[in-house]
């Protein structure tokens, strides 16, 4: 969002000093949000066939927020063997005879397409 933003701006910045000529009449960009002071953290697994799983070797690795430095929390370090076990629940997932084989592209469509809409609902919680 931020950076549609940043464009946003400086093309309205960029056509207010061609269409003047003075560069002092520039559309000031907007100021940035406030960063999200309570973050409450809810996922921190490997998601693999619809499941959270923790990593198969056990692993965490430590996430920072870049403007402050601190740590926010403790995620599962995915390595070869959680990729295998991801590619091999994808494989079966397209086998001849699954579910998602079956269905009709619109239907596979349709519901990528919800799949979409609960993840943009969530990103704004």
């Amino acid at each position: 969002p931020f950076t549609c933003l940043s464009v946003a701006s400086l093309s309205m910045s960029t056509e207010s000093k061609s269409q003047s000529g003075d560069p002092k009449s520039a559309t000031t960009p907007p100021a940035m949000p406030a960063p999200l002071s309570d973050v409450q953290i809810k996922y921190t697994k490997i998601f693999i066939n619809n499941e959270w799983h923790d990593s198969v070797s056990g692993k965490t690795f430590p996430v920072y927020n870049p403007a402050t430095g601190e740590k926010i929390c403790d995620i599962q370090e995915g390595d070869k063997a959680d990729v295998d076990k991801a590619v091999k629940a994808a494989r079966e997932a397209f086998q001849i005879g699954s579910t998602w084989r079956r269905m009709d592209a619109s239907e596979r469509g349709r519901i990528l397409n919800k799949l979409a809409d609960l993840i943009e609902r969530r990103s704004e919680e």
